[in-house]
């Protein structure tokens, strides 16, 4: 345990602002989704950026997360904000990875080869 009783999340209202902001930037629309995928379902920067469309059933509106750090694979409901999001971005789309940048850059930094 923490030796500070400060939270390590974050609160609705705040999570609502974050998004906000994200979507004012180049890939406005991106940025948002992966804040709120997530924010949703705990995933790791590394989790995220990692996402391809084929672990999404749009059908059945679930997620299917590859935990990394030794963590359980695991499949979570998608809620139906998160499921037009990921709809209009994939439509946005032209590659298997769901938040790639342009010029093959992740969200949140190069692809290393």
């Amino acid at each position: 345990m923490r030796g500070n009783n400060q939270r390590q999340y974050f609160t609705e209202a705040e999570l609502v602002r974050l998004i906000k902001a994200a979507r004012e930037g180049r890939y406005g629309h991106r940025d948002a989704t992966l804040i709120l995928i997530m924010a949703r379902h705990g995933l790791r920067v590394s989790e995220a950026v990692d996402l391809e469309w084929s672990q999404i059933d749009f059908t059945r509106a679930h997620l299917h997360v590859r935990r990394l750090k030794g963590g359980i694979a695991s499949v979570h409901p998608i809620q139906g904000d998160e499921l037009r999001a990921l709809r209009e971005l994939r439509r946005q789309s032209t590659g298997a990875f769901e938040f790639l940048a342009a010029r093959a850059e992740h969200a949140f930094g190069a692809v290393q080869n």
